[in-house]
C-alpha cells in the first residue's frame, strides 16, 4: 500500500505521537511496557504517487531500518508544504450574461486583471468625476469607491470567492451603468478557456464578426496580441476600434493585452490598461506575468525588447529570467507565453519579404522559454495565422483579426501551416492537453493544434480544402 505525500505525513505524525505514549520514544519509554508492531495498515490508500512508500507500522519501528527522530524532524520540517494543485473537471464553457454593449459611459465597464479574490475594473467618463463599483451575490449591493476627480476610472474589487459569479454595476457623477457579471478567477490548477487576436486596427465589421464569435465560446479570459488600434496616440482610435467594439466582451471576460507596435508607446495604451507589474514602475504594464488557474503567462513588449550583453541584462531580459524561475511558473501545468512580434515570420507585406521574426525573440527567448518547458508561444504583428514547432513550443501567430492580410514568402523549416485570411484563437487549456483552434470569420475551424504537458502532439491540423491555406511542405525552404 502506498500513501500520497500528505497523508503520509499526517500518518506519520499519528504513528509518531501513538509510539511517543505508548512505547516509549522521546525518552518516556517503560521497560515493562510491550510494543506490538505487526498490525498491518489496510485502510489507508490513495491513487495518486507519492514520496513515501509505507508497508507497514514494522516501517516506522527502529527494527524497520527508520530512524524515528530523523522521521519526526523531515515530517515537521515538511508538513506545511503546499501539494501541486489538483485539476478539477470544469466546463470549458463559461456563458456569458449578454452580448449587448452597455453605453451609459464614454468607455466601459471592462475588467482587467482577474484573481481568485479580486478583480480590477475600468470605465471612462467624458469628465472628471468620482466613481464606485457596485457588487454582489445577488445584486451589486456593496459599494467600493475609486479616486475622485478622474476621468479614467480604475477600482480593485477585493475579498472575493474563487470561481464565484458576481453581479456589478459602475457609478459615477451620479448616474449608474446597467448591471453586468463577473466570475473570479478559477482555483490554481483548474482548466480554462482563453480566446485570443491581433491586428483587429481599423476593420471593425470583420472584427466585430468574430467578437461574436468569441462571445458565444464563453472564455474565461481574452489575450490581445497587440496593434488593437492603428495609431496609439490618437485617443478616439481606442474607443473605435477596441474597447468599443468589445464592450459586450469586455463587460464579463478580463482583458489581457501586449503592446503593439501601432500604439506609438502612448500613454492612451498605460491609462487604459491596468497589468499586473512589479513595485511603482507602470512601463511594466507592457510586459508582464500573471497565472490563471493552470497555466503561467508571460506577456512580452517586443517594442522595448534588448537582448542581454553578455552578462549585462536590461530591465526586461531581468524580468523574464525572474519570471522563469519563479514558483508559479514552476508549479503550472501550462506555461504560455506571447507578444506582438513573432520570432518567425513567413509572410509579410507584398512585394516585401524583409520581416523574418524578432532576432531576439528567435535568438535569445525562443531557447530560453524552451529551457524552462514553456509549451506555446504567441504573437501577431504578421497579418495572417501561421503555426510552427519551435524545440517543443506552439509558436502560433495569429494577426489576423480585421488588419489587411499579409502575402506568404518565405519558408522556415519550423513552420508547418499557413492561412491567410482574418481569424481568432480558441484554447482550450485542460487537465491533460492543451488545445489551440484557429477559427475564421465563418466560424470553420481552419487549423489545430494538442499537446500534452510533455510537449506530445496529441491531434493537429490543418484542415484541408481550405483556400487561403499553405502546408509548409508545400513552400521553398528559406535560405
Amino acid at each position: 500500500m502506498r500513501l500520497n505525500v500528505l497523508d503520509s505525513r499526517r500518518w506519520l505524525l499519528w504513528v509518531v505521537f501513538v509510539g511517543v505514549i505508548f512505547t516509549g520514544w522521546g525518552g518516556c519509554s517503560s521497560s515493562d511496557k510491550s510494543k506490538d508492531t505487526s498490525a498491518d495498515i489496510t485502510d489507508i490508500s490513495s491513487d495518486e504517487s507519492d514520496d513515501i512508500a509505507v508497508d507497514s507500522v514494522e516501517d516506522l519501528t527502529p527494527d524497520g531500518g527508520v530512524d524515528v527522530p530523523e522521521v519526526l524532524e523531515e515530517v515537521l520540517d515538511t508538513a506545511d508544504s503546499t501539494a501541486p494543485p489538483v485539476c478539477l473537471d470544469l466546463d470549458f464553457n463559461y456563458p456569458l450574461s449578454t452580448s449587448q454593449a452597455d453605453e451609459t459611459f464614454d468607455l466601459g465597464p471592462y475588467l482587467m486583471t482577474e484573481q481568485q479574490h479580486s478583480i480590477t475594473v475600468m470605465w471612462r467618463t467624458l469628465e472628471e468625476t468620482d466613481g464606485t463599483v457596485l457588487y454582489g451575490l445577488e445584486a451589486p449591493d456593496t459599494e467600493v469607491s475609486g479616486a475622485d476627480n478622474v476621468q479614467i476610472h480604475e477600482v480593485t474589487v477585493s475579498g472575493l470567492e474563487s470561481n464565484t459569479r458576481y453581479a456589478y454595476a459602475v457609478r459615477s457623477g451620479g448616474v449608474t451603468s446597467q448591471t453586468h457579471y463577473f466570475t473570479t478567477a478559477v482555483p490554481q490548477g483548474s482548466p480554462f478557456r482563453f480566446v485570443a487576436w491581433g491586428d483587429n486596427h481599423e476593420a471593425t465589421a470583420i472584427f466585430g464578426g468574430l467578437l461574436s464569435q468569441m462571445i458565444d465560446l464563453g472564455p474565461r479570459i481574452a489575450l490581445g496580441l497587440g496593434d488593437h488600434v492603428g495609431d496609439g496616440s490618437v485617443d478616439s482610435q481606442w474607443k473605435d476600434y477596441i474597447f468599443g467594439p468589445a464592450r459586450a466582451l469586455f463587460h464579463e471576460v478580463p482583458f489581457y493585452a501586449a503592446l503593439g507596435n501601432h500604439a506609438k508607446n502612448s500613454h492612451n495604451y498605460f491609462d487604459l490598461h491596468s497589468h499586473p507589474y512589479p513595485g511603482n514602475d507602470p512601463l511594466h504594464e507592457s510586459y508582464y506575468s500573471f497565472t490563471y488557474g493552470n497555466a503561467f503567462v508571460l506577456v512580452l513588449d517586443g517594442n522595448t525588447l534588448l537582448c542581454p550583453l553578455g552578462e549585462v541584462d536590461v530591465p526586461q531580459s531581468e524580468f523574464i529570467k525572474e519570471a522563469l524561475e519563479s514558483p508559479e511558473a514552476k508549479e503550472a501545468t501550462w506555461r504560455i507565453a506571447y507578444a506582438h512580434e513573432s520570432p518567425y515570420s513567413e509572410s509579410w507585406s507584398a512585394g516585401n519579404c524583409g520581416y523574418k521574426g524578432l532576432p531576439c525573440l528567435r535568438n535569445w527567448v525562443m531557447p530560453l522559454l524552451a529551457e524552462h518547458d514553456f509549451h506555446a508561444f504567441f504573437s501577431g504583428h504578421t497579418h495572417g495565422y501561421e503555426r510552427g514547432n519551435v524545440d517543443g513550443i506552439i509558436q502560433i501567430i495569429s494577426g489576423g483579426a480585421g488588419g489587411g492580410l499579409d502575402e506568404w514568402c518565405m519558408d522556415w523549416e519550423t513552420t508547418s501551416v499557413v492561412y491567410q485570411n482574418h481569424h481568432f484563437l480558441k484554447g482550450d487549456a485542460g487537465c491533460d492537453t492543451l488545445r489551440i483552434e484557429a477559427i475564421n470569420e465563418a466560424g470553420e475551424l481552419v487549423d489545430w493544434v494538442e499537446m500534452a504537458p510533455d510537449h506530445t502532439i496529441v491531434d493537429e491540423g490543418p484542415m484541408e480544402g481550405l483556400p487561403d491555406l499553405i502546408v509548409s511542405s508545400d513552400s521553398p525552404t528559406l535560405d
